[in-house]
């Protein structure tokens, strides 16, 4: 059974569980961080497309709203149904994202197989991966699990992180 956030508290906590520092400081002799650097912060509607949400969670989506701040990307892509439920990926950087990530592991089981470390959070359909530059990628089925008939929605949030994680 998929849980869905429903009261303020449930939803500060899951943002409690994505909010973490800010910028990540720039560090002397550094590469630049440029359009064609592999280091540069895409934007979260950069690393997923509609397409991709399609094939890994067998949703129809909308186009994509970007938000950005605190030092994340956020993209929410709204269910096609038009029921106000939406599929969520979110990337966040800075000195505060390992921690807060090494803090949220274990509050749901180890995922495998998906940046260097994953945890999938089942009371929140929420998959957190750490990838190799300490950001982390969260992609967020709060809203959209229970819209999900298979894969089940870890399944699919795996499937759907490899491909983002491919465009960092």
């Amino acid at each position: 059974m998929t849980r869905s956030v429903s009261s303020p508290s449930a939803a500060l906590a899951l943002a409690g569980i994505l909010a973490v520092a800010s910028v990540r400081p720039a560090v002397a002799g550094a590469p630049p961080k440029g359009p064609d650097s592999k280091h540069q912060n895409p934007r979260a509607c950069e690393l997923v497309t509609a397409s991709d949400i399609a094939s890994s969670l067998k949703l129809t989506v909308g186009e994509p709203q970007a938000q950005s701040g605190r030092g994340a990307f956020s993209c929410n892509f709204n269910l096609a149904d038009g029921s106000g439920r939406a599929v969520r990926v979110e990337l966040r950087t800075g000195t505060g994202a390992r921690p807060a990530f090494l803090q949220k592991r274990s509050d749901g089981p180890t995922v495998f197989g998906v940046g260097d470390e994953a945890v999938w959070l089942t009371h929140y359909s929420t998959l957190l991966v750490l990838t190799r530059d300490n950001e982390v990628l969260a992609i967020d089925l709060t809203s959209a699990a229970s819209a999900m008939k298979r894969p089940a929605p870890k399944d699919g949030a795996v499937e759907l992180a490899k491909k983002a994680l491919s465009k960092l």
